[in-house]
């Protein structure tokens, strides 16, 4: 048989049977037209637990737990944000997340000294968790992530020098 012969004679079979399953009917559904079907009853609505007040005193959370990390930058090169210096951990790549270190400049100056503001130097840090936030860029025709890039602020403190230039 030709592929559009099978075709056709399967939809004629299955018209057929269609039909014939319509045209069936039970003699009590013929002797009372309005008879319904029987639903389910719906599940009775579960009560909601009351809610507590919300002046409740809620328990805070936990510290963010400390990263240690070793970092390698310039002092003098770093972005002056809100009173701080800025190293982005991550900005010389493209992503949809960027994280930056914040030091304060007086401890940054103690701890690597005022010599090797200058000088490239690795230092170990321990990085807190401070803050984060969702940045769209002003020209919406700009590349970006959908949903915007996220930044993560860390409140960091060198706890080592490990070398300098």
């Amino acid at each position: 048989m030709l592929p559009v012969a099978r075709l056709a004679a399967v939809l004629s079979l299955t018209s057929s049977l269609a039909v014939l399953a319509c045209s069936h009917s039970s003699d009590e559904a013929d002797k009372a037209p309005e008879a319904k079907t029987e639903q389910p009853a719906p599940e009775p609505a579960t009560p909601e637990p009351n809610p507590e007040p919300e002046d409740a005193a809620e328990p805070k959370p936990a510290p963010a737990a400390a990263k240690v990390e070793q970092l390698s930058f310039v002092a003098s090169e770093l972005g002056d944000k809100d009173g701080e210096l800025e190293h982005c951990l991550d900005c010389k790549r493209k992503a949809a997340r960027y994280s930056y270190c914040r030091f304060a400049k007086d401890a940054l100056a103690a701890a690597i000294g005022e010599d090797n503001m200058a000088k490239p130097v690795t230092v170990e840090v321990e990085m807190v968790e401070r803050s984060s936030e969702t940045v769209t860029p002003d020209d919406p025709n700009a590349p970006q992530p959908e949903g915007g890039f996220t930044h993560t602020y860390f409140s960091c403190t060198v706890t080592k020098l490990v070398g300098a230039e």
